[in-house]
């Protein structure tokens, strides 16, 4: 497997780490597994330009490790990393969630090597071609942006654990959820000042407990980022980073063409989502990612293909659930 190499104050033009944390086991009709290995990791082979510089972070439950490094042994275009979350995450040993993914995205910035960081999801995959430079250039990486409003309990749960003196307002531009590129310095800065201002020797514990106060790990983030007036230095907004369905009123959405709009980064978003609790089998999702894919030089996608697909998603939703 290729290696990322270079020092620390010139690997972020060089390399980046995609973090995807991983449980085998989490969806009752799909595996995530599964979708990493006919899904994610065959949409980077297709679309990302410069393999030499992504590395593969995988973190996964103590028992998933072999498993899943036996899997991902297959490829050898990606070099890839399978940690424990115990390794990862200590604190959190044993303990299961969505709250504990969330932070683990956080922690990881402690086991990356490089200065910026792509958080995955293992239905999150792209779907056109894409390197290094379309997520970050000139030092700012890009960001999905949302109107606070959108999500206002997430952003005043987060306040309230980061005893923040940001003043918010429903129309600021805010970083929505994965995929997103987190800055590791500033997530390291982030996580201890979780633990000074709340008193808590381990920050990750105190978040995993204090979670019914409404926090998402983005908002944390960001909200951190505003606070320390990083936005402009750090970020830039260069159109949406991702598109896809959350929910099956969502799925007709899929009919917009990527690659409407005019060239350049606007050309349309480098990801796409098929939320996994939607539960299609793999074999499906990869047949309809391939029709609505654009390969490294198409400008143009067919309309009518996709207004065929947005008709047939919503059936096939119905078939699988």
């Amino acid at each position: 497997m290729t290696s990322i190499a270079g020092d620390q104050g010139s690997m972020w033009n060089d390399a980046m780490t995609a973090v995807l944390p991983l449980r085998i086991r989490a969806q009752k009709k799909t595996s995530d597994l599964d979708r990493l290995e006919r899904l994610l990791l065959p949409s980077f082979v297709r679309f990302w330009r410069y393999p030499e510089r992504l590395e593969f972070l995988i973190i996964v439950p103590p028992g998933d490790v072999n498993d899943v490094k036996a899997r991902v042994a297959r490829q050898s275009r990606f070099s890839i990393r399978v940690l424990s979350e115990d390794t990862v995450c200590p604190a959190l040993s044993g303990k299961l969630g969505w709250h504990k993914q969330q932070i683990i995205k956080l922690a990881a910035a402690r086991v990356v090597p490089t200065t910026w960081y792509l958080t995955l999801d293992a239905d999150v995959m792209l779907h056109r071609a894409a390197s290094p430079d379309d997520l970050i250039r000139d030092g700012k990486a890009r960001f999905h942006p949302l109107e606070a409003a959108r999500h206002w309990e997430w952003w005043m749960g987060s306040k309230s654990i980061l005893h923040s003196p940001v003043q918010l307002h429903p129309d600021m531009v805010m970083m929505d959820v994965t995929p997103e590129i987190l800055h590791r310095d500033t997530t390291l800065e982030l996580l201890a000042e979780i633990g000074k201002r709340n008193q808590a020797a381990r920050p990750e514990q105190f978040l995993f407990e204090t979670q019914q106060v409404g926090w998402t790990e983005y908002s944390l983030y960001w909200l951190f980022v505003l606070e320390r007036g990083l936005q402009d230095k750090l970020y830039r907004v260069a159109g949406p980073l991702y598109e896809g369905a959350w929910h099956p009123e969502h799925l007709a959405s899929l009919a917009r063409c990527p690659a409407d709009a005019a060239g350049g980064e606007a050309s349309g978003a480098l990801f796409f989502i098929l939320q996994s609790t939607l539960e299609i089998p793999v074999p499906e999702v990869d047949r309809l990612v391939n029709r609505i894919s654009v390969g490294p030089d198409a400008r143009v996608c067919s309309r009518t293909a996709l207004s065929r697909l947005a008709k047939l998603l919503p059936m096939l939703w119905r078939r699988w659930r």
